[in-house]
């Protein structure tokens, strides 16, 4: 009122400039502040979030490249960003499974209203902004987990989190401590996950008791030492509690009952390496504290003994109970436990344990539920009884490494939803003959070493139409089976300790660490890769001969040979993505039968050798990310059926050169190499002599990689390097892997 009547005392000619400078004033703040009105972003915080981006990455397998964040626009419509509508703050990040890499600059603690930050399931790397957490005090939600961050985790400021209800740092290389101050102001947490990470010395002691929310707790494969906090067994709420690795153990713990004894909403307990052997008491624990258990599993938690009647009793209590895994105590011995009629249990692991004596018929029966059952490396004897027949829910089983005897039960060949089996390392009786298999059409693993196996018959060669693994090790084999031309999706073959004989074709050495130079003289035992004569262009599949192509192969020191069973219409050398160095020997240019060769990601140097000029089979050649230097030999260009070439990421120089297949490839064949010109190259030559050659990057290589004379060495001096070597057979344009896979349940 009083203003009012001011205004009325005012002149007409007063009154009308005040209400002009009104007008001006509400005009000016609605320019200083624009984004109160169209909602968009302040400028400080768009800039910040601009920064953030020039430290990302993108690549062919990145989902998003982030275009719609670019300066000048509205950041809170940018992928990923959520503003809140009245102050305009960025208040979520969200860039999760991008497919993003590169490193995290402090810009991310300009965001200071932030609530939500989501970085998870990318390929971020390097070290964590160390300061800056204690300005994110509003932040609720935190994801981080399954990129490849490392070094330690901010160690200031993580006190300030006090809203912070989600902490996800799994599957990434923290190490360090883990904050130890702070702690227990985190009072809203409901979860938090640091699994997979080697974060070590003690984990925080005191302030557990405070995190009354909590209900997920997974510290699995961390390397934390020390005393597990007692506070744990105070967190009421828990439904997930994951605990595990070497240095984490129990032993500081009153007792087992201890730790579990209050958690009566738990229903998932994951126990890893956790040292139980001082307590006798644990399973009578787990039948009676823990009355909503779905899933238990106590790994390589030193349990011995009989296997106590407790688990029996504890099994009966909990008709919820959907996973059971004792494995990988040795010295827990007694038989099979027995279960009820009605049970859930769909996963039951008692690997690499002394369980013994024969399997229970009426037990296995009731397990009709049950998709996983693992019991390799027990000491199970006697038949398998009939009523696995009954498991028609089963998708892995394996049962090697055991004393089973007598015959297969004909029911374990009609379980329809059977992917994976394992038999090998048992004492059937007779032989094992594959045409049994002939309705597992779902099967994509089979592993049968150390058996009798009688090959597939004719009618039946198409019997594995899924099979992407099989080992047939120490099988009696005398030549590769025949219906392996027909399986068109193996990924991994292991034919080692037979009697096969031949030659080999094909390496693949691909992606291991071997290193030094690549020997000369290793091409020159690679025969049957330099005559190009005895490749049959014209049959391309169905062909049955068996007409001998040499292939002979070294693995895990054990020689065979393999016949071949097919036409064969490529030879193939990869030994990419190892550490090579040295030079690319100039007798590669003698294989003139070679159609693919890779020797991309390695460490070689010098000149490309003209020799290759001579590979005139050669259909794709990768030489890229290596040190290579000089120009491109003119002699390339004689390759009239190379289709694909990769020469980039070297330190090639000069004229690219022309004519021929040259013309057909396009700029992303000579990436990265600064000294090369011309076409298809924007950069002009200058002066250069035009009869002169350019390195030009090619984007698959044929040629025999230097790995692939080392690994020659191997396979025919006997130079072995230490490591199971891999062959790899492509026939009718399929690439069998051969190796033996160590300590596996396939094998």
């Amino acid at each position: 009122m009083v203003a009012i009547n001011a205004v009325d005392r005012l002149n007409p000619h007063s009154a009308a400039v005040v209400v002009l400078l009104t007008i001006i004033s509400l005009f000016s703040f609605t320019r200083a502040a624009p984004h109160l009105v169209s909602g968009e972003c302040l400028p400080i915080e768009r800039a910040s979030l601009l920064d953030l981006k020039r430290g990302f990455s993108f690549d062919m397998d990145s989902v998003t490249n982030l275009s719609s964040w670019k300066p000048g626009s509205n950041c809170c419509k940018w992928e990923g960003v959520t503003c809140d509508p009245n102050s305009g703050h960025v208040i979520s990040l969200d860039l999760h499974r991008r497919g993003i890499s590169g490193k995290l600059s402090g810009s991310l603690f300009n965001l200071t209203s932030l609530q939500t930050l989501d970085l998870s399931d990318n390929l971020f790397e390097g070290s964590f902004p160390q300061s800056g957490f204690e300005n994110l005090a509003k932040l609720t939600y935190l994801d981080l987990s399954n990129n490849s961050f490392e070094g330690s985790f901010p160690q200031s400021g993580f006190e300030n989190l006090t809203q912070l209800t989600h902490l996800d740092l799994s599957g990434n290389n923290f190490e360090g401590s883990f904050p130890q101050s702070g702690f227990e102001n985190l009072t809203q947490l409901t979860y938090l996950d640091l699994s997979s990470n080697s974060f070590e010395g003690s984990f925080p002691q005191s302030g557990f008791e405070n995190l009354t929310q909590l209900t997920h707790l997974d510290l699995y494969l961390t390397e934390f030492s020390g005393q597990v906090p007692i506070g744990i067994s105070h967190l009421t709420n828990l439904i997930f509690l994951g605990i595990g690795h070497d240095v984490l153990q129990l032993w500081n713990l009153p007792s087992f009952r201890t730790l579990v004894g209050n958690l009566t909403n738990l229903r998932e307990l994951y126990l890893f390496k956790v040292d139980m052997s001082y307590d006798q008491d644990w399973s009578n624990a787990l039948s009676t504290s823990l009355p909503r258990l779905q899933a238990l599993a106590l790994y390589s938690c030193g349990l011995s003994g009989l296997l106590p009647t407790d688990i029996n009793h504890f099994i009966t209590s909990h008709m919820n109970l959907t996973s059971l895994g004792l494995s990988d105590n040795p010295m827990l011995s007694g038989g099979m436990p027995n279960f009820p009629k009605k049970n859930a249990l769909q996963v039951l692991s008692l690997s690499a344990t002394n369980l013994s004596g024969t399997l229970p018929p009426d037990s296995l029966a009731n397990l009709k539920h049950l998709t996983d059952l693992d019991l390799t490396y027990c000491a199970f004897s006697g038949p398998i009884p009939f009523s696995i027949g009954n498991l028609t829910q089963l998708e892995y089983l394996y049962l090697s490494y055991n004393e089973f005897t007598g015959a297969i039960p004909r029911s374990l060949f009609e379980l329809p939803s059977l992917t994976e089996l394992n038999l090998g390392h048992n004492s059937f009786n007779g032989t094992v003959n594959l045409d049994s298999f002939r309705n597992l059409r779902d099967l994509s693993s089979l592993a049968l070493s150390g058996l009798i196996v009688q090959e597939v018959s004719e009618k039946y060669f198409h019997v594995f139409p899924n099979l992407t693994y099989l080992t047939l090790a120490s099988c009696g084999l005398t030549k590769v089976p025949t219906f392996l031309r027909y399986q068109n999706k193996i990924e991994h073959l292991d034919l080692s300790d037979n009697k096969i004989d031949g030659e080999v074709r094909i390496l693949d050495l691909s992606s291991n660490h071997f290193e030094g130079n690549l020997p000369s003289k290793c091409f020159n035992n690679l025969e049957s890769m330099k005559n190009s004569s005895i490749l049959d262009h014209g049959d391309k599949g169905d062909s049955m001969s068996s007409e001998g192509v040499p292939y002979e192969v070294l693995i895990n020191k054990q020689e065979f040979t393999l016949e071949r069973i097919l036409t064969i219409s490529y030879t193939f050398v990869d030994f990419s993505n190892n550490r090579f160095e040295g030079s690319i020997p100039e007798m590669i240019g003698e294989l003139h039968g070679l159609h693919k060769l890779n020797l991309s990601h390695n460490s070689l140097i010098g000149k490309i050798p003209p020799s290759i000029g001579n590979m005139t089979q050669l259909e794709q050649l990768d030489i890229s990310a290596n040190h290579l230097s000089g120009e491109i030999p003119q002699q390339l260009t004689y390759l009239n059926f190379l289709s694909f070439l990769n020469l980039s990421n070297n330190n090639l120089n000069g004229r690219i050169p022309q004519g021929e297949q040259f013309n057909t490839f396009s700029n992303a064949t000579y990436l990265e190499n600064q000294g090369l010109c011309g076409k298809p190259l924007s950069k002009q030559c200058g002066n250069v002599n035009p009869n002169g050659t350019s390195a030009a990057p090619s984007i698959i290589s044929d040629h025999p990689s230097p790995s692939g004379y080392i690994i020659g060495l191997a396979l025919f001096f006997g130079l072995g390097f230490g490591v199971g070597l891999a062959a790899v057979v492509v026939l009718q344009n399929v690439q069998w892997k051969f190796w033996k896979r160590q300590n596996g349940a396939h094998v």
